[in-house]
């Protein structure tokens, strides 16, 4: 314990010094107060007394300043000579210091990399005014068990009208697509309707003209759009006189207004915003009709919690004012910066940990470094020590090489931080918000600094007191033979080492078995040989479904002629994407308000079950004679059977929609399998679909089921498209297989990034196993040439040697297995359908890790067995 005594003796010294300084600043102000009370006394003033006492004084500031700047220029100096000396050491052992160097940079590289996306997510201000004052608003349905549900535009009215708690309430649509009449045709553009006051309320100003006039977010108000940066540069080549402009939005003229600043973003990318009051479909629609999300701006003295209550109890009059469509809906206040991040907050701060393991693990490796390379300084400190050189200032000056050293690694590291980041904004998922607000700015550098010198403090002092707790004598005389400075430490080092290294497998473990089986999911369809994308019918096909139905008979009449295609069809809205439920009425059987039941509703063509390979469970799909004029028919998938008729047979019987007495009643004419709608860990919704030729929709998805690869197809299917009119809308062209990836991406982001940096955990063990080993069989020659020349066989020294890398591996993984039973519960909530403590994880990376420690121990075993025993004698 030597070395606590140091440490202590140092702090005693630094204290010793702040109180002589105390005591000389007390001394001081001592004297001031006699010199300011024989001034008063002498008549003057109490302002000029002080003046004057102060002018007295000047010479004993003088000293006290001068003593300190001598002090601080000493200092300074000491650490410049130290920093000199640390760097001139490093340049005499370059092999030494290119490890070094390369382990620093890897361990914090990885840790820059990933704070720069915490910061960049989670800990940056969102960019707009004052956005700790933004909140965002969602219905709580309990009816439906939807923890976040859109409001009505009628609602959002009312809580804009009666609330005392915000300064400003705004509310726009789900995202939408709108058509903009081109010369070449119809562009398919993504946009929202919006309040006029959304922007002024999110503090953000157009770059270009100005935002919606309260008089045109009123129904049948003057129309008007808003542009997108990007949309006015790419569609409209940057035009200096844009604003004034018409274009036409869905067959509607309406004036440019106004251009956003370049890389404003709210939520999703938009091409374009229109005002929210002019969509008849919800503005004037019943107050079912929730599509609109609120956001608004608390006053500054306001709460969160009290805004929540206070919109508790505008939920509740709402409720007994419309008990058909609000009830069970309360309003749940969120600040904006939680909705955006929330959820991927867990994620990115179990990544956080991981790379801190890493660093934790290459300060290790690095410590054991250091007191390896200590044996080869111990004369040269003990001469300095007995030429007269202090232990603190020693500790000092090996403390200054070390940081250093982390200087040099922190420098590297952010030079592959930089890269890495570049890789993680191209390869991570699209759903992880503020991906483009990734970047190393100035709380990146500070703690790549923080954390370049923190390493170098972290693996410098125990080499620095191993080193010092050597005697004198045995320093100066370079050691005895068999001697292994630093032993007993390098060892715990490398259990440190393994145990981190385990939990960290573990972990990755975890998350690669847990991806591996959401991806053995059934998704209900078959992903592979499918072709899909959005078609915009052109707004002629609107008011006339029969136009609709015969453009969609002779749609997919022209695409399964097509060579290479097998079959297509359409729907209202793919899996894994969007949903839109419906409350239903069954015939015969009554139910209470707000116990309706509700499935998700989809229209379909004739052919799109069997394009998408969704398979027939009872009775039949749609054919050609469900048309216009035929008997009203539907489909419903497993679950709604068993929810809606457990133990029953559904195929006959009738429903229709809820809340509209003259609707037509649908027969039951089929049962499919569930498919995963909302995403491959989630439950199959109860769902209904409906015939396209009795309802025709005017945008449909189509899905395209080919022989060949599905992409090779997207040329020939937009021609196609196109040749039937010209200004029909094409867009979101991609194949089944890509809308999965990109379903599962963020989990095999997680995954991808937790396995990476475990594997560079298990190679920093095995470096620090394989060190320490070939150091001490390096150490031990001349004992193992004598325990050969008494007749040890080779298989009993490789025994020997490996027996003792393998108890550090044990022990480090005993140790590692405690630390994961114990940390994985961090888990849970990323991981599908396993538990944080799966056996088999635990006892498959323990084995792993038990053999990669075996070959660790392998090289320097070999050698220590071959060591030639009269050349070993003479070994110093």
């Amino acid at each position: 314990m030597t070395w606590l005594h140091r440490i202590f003796s140092l702090l005693k010294n630094f204290f010793q010094r702040a109180r002589a300084e105390r005591e000389l600043d007390a001394e001081v102000r001592a004297h001031l107060g006699l010199l300011i009370d024989e001034n008063i006394e002498a008549g003057m003033s109490v302002r000029d007394a002080h003046r004057a006492a102060r002018v007295e004084l000047g010479g004993i500031d003088l000293v006290k300043a001068s003593v300190r700047e001598v002090r601080m220029g000493a200092l300074l100096e000491q650490v410049w000579q130290d920093s000199r000396y640390g760097v001139r050491m490093l340049r005499k052992n370059p092999g030494f210091t290119v490890v070094a160097v390369v382990t620093l940079a890897l361990g914090i590289g990885a840790n820059t990399a990933i704070f720069s996306v915490v910061n960049g997510v989670l800990l940056r201000p969102l960019p707009y005014r004052d956005p700790a004052h933004l909140v965002m608003m969602w219905h709580n349905n309990t009816r439906e068990h939807k923890s976040q549900d859109w409001m009505a535009y009628q609602t959002l009215l009312d809580v804009r009208d009666e609330n005392k708690s915000f300064q400003d309430v705004a509310g726009m649509t789900l995202q939408w697509r709108f058509g903009l009449a081109t010369e070449e045709g119809q562009e398919t553009l993504q946009g929202y309707w919006i309040s006029a006051s959304f922007f002024s309320l999110l503090g953000v100003e157009p770059f270009r003209g100005r935002a919606f006039l309260p008089e045109e977010d009123k129904p049948g108000g003057a129309p008007a759009v808003i542009l997108s940066h990007h949309l006015w540069q790419n569609t409209f080549g940057a035009d200096p006189s844009i604003l004034g402009r018409t274009v036409t939005i869905d067959n509607r003229p309406a004036p440019v207004v106004g251009v956003m600043p370049a890389g404003f973003k709210f939520m999703d990318d938009a091409d374009l915003w229109v005002p929210l009051a002019q969509n008849p479909f919800f503005a004037r629609g019943p107050r079912s009709v929730r599509v609109v999300n609120a956001i608004a701006r608390l006053k500054p003295a306001v709460s969160l919690p009290e805004a929540r209550a206070e919109m508790e109890a505008i939920a509740g009059r709402l409720a007994q004012a419309y008990p058909d469509t609000n009830s069970g809906l309360d309003i749940n206040v969120i600040q904006m910066q939680e909705q955006i991040v929330g959820k991927v907050r867990p994620a990115l701060l179990v990544l956080l940990g991981a790379v801190g393991f890493v660093l934790l693990i290459t300060c290790a490796n690095m410590a054991n470094l250091l007191v390896a390379r200590a044996s080869a300084r111990e004369i040269e400190i003990g001469v300095r020590i007995a030429l007269g050189a202090g232990r603190g200032r020693l500790v000092r000056q090996l403390l200054t090489e070390s940081i250093v050293l982390g200087l040099a690694g922190g420098t590297a590291g952010l030079l592959l931080a930089l890269g890495g980041l570049r890789i993680l904004r191209s390869a991570g998922p699209a759903e992880l918000p503020r991906m483009q607000e990734i970047s190393v700015d100035g709380r990146v550098l500070v703690f790549t600094l923080a954390a370049s010198v923190l390493t170098g403090v972290l693996f410098g002092l125990l080499p620095a007191f191993q080193i010092l707790r050597a005697s004198l004598r045995d320093s100066l005389k370079g050691g005895g033979r068999g001697t292994q400075p630093g032993g007993r430490t390098r060892s715990v080092l490398v259990v440190t080492e393994v145990a981190l290294a385990l939990v960290m497998l573990i972990g990755a473990g975890l998350m690669i078995r847990s991806f591996s089986r959401l991806m053995r999911v059934d998704p209900g369809f078959k992903a592979d040989h499918l072709l899909t994308l959005q078609m915009d019918v052109p707004p002629a096909y609107g008011s006339k479904p029969e136009r609709r139905i015969a453009l969609y008979h002779e749609l997919f009449e022209r695409l399964e002629a097509l060579p290479g295609v097998k079959s297509a069809g359409g729907v209202t809205r793919l899996p894994l994407g969007a949903g839109s439920s419906t409350k239903l009425e069954i015939e015969g059987r009554p139910v209470a308000p707000g116990e309706e039941p509700e499935v998700e509703f989809r229209r379909a063509s004739t052919h799109y079950f069997q394009a998408m390979g969704i398979s027939l469970r009872d009775g039949r799909t749609f054919t050609e004679q469900d048309g216009p004029d035929g008997l009203p028919v539907a489909v419903i998938n497993e679950a709604a059977a068993q929810r809606f008729w457990p133990g029953e047979n559904p195929m006959g019987r009738h429903v229709r929609f809820l809340g509209d007495s003259n609707a037509p009643w649908f027969t039951i004419v089929g049962i499919v399998g569930n498919v995963k709608h909302f995403g491959l860990d989630l439950q199959a919704p109860a769902e209904l679909y409906m015939s396209f030729d009795q309802g025709p929709p005017g945008g449909p998805r189509l899905a395209i089921r080919t022989s060949t690869d599905a992409a090779s197809l997207i040329p020939v299917v937009r021609s196609e498209l196109r040749a039937i009119d010209k200004q029909m809308g094409v867009s979101q062209i991609e194949t089944m297989d890509e809308i999965v990836s990109k379903s599962t991406a963020d989990r095999r982001f997680q995954a991808l990034l937790l396995g990476a940096f475990a594997v560079l955990a298990l190679v920093l063990a095995a470096v620090g196993i394989y060190g320490v080993m070939a150091y001490g069989v390096a150490q031990r020659t001349h004992e193992l040439a004598i325990r050969i020349a008494l007749g040890a066989q080779h298989t009993d020294v490789f025994r020997l040697i490996v027996g003792q890398g393998m108890r550090l591996a044990v022990a480090g993984v005993a140790i590692g297995l405690a630390g994961a039973f114990a940390l994985t519960r961090f888990l849970r909530t990323l991981l599908f359908e396993i538990g944080p403590t799966d056996p088999i994880t635990f006892a498959g990376v323990s084995i792993l890790l038990a053999l990669v420690a075996l070959l660790a121990c392998y090289v320097p075993a070999r050698r220590a067995s071959r060591v030639d025993p009269i050349a070993g004698l003479r070994h110093q």
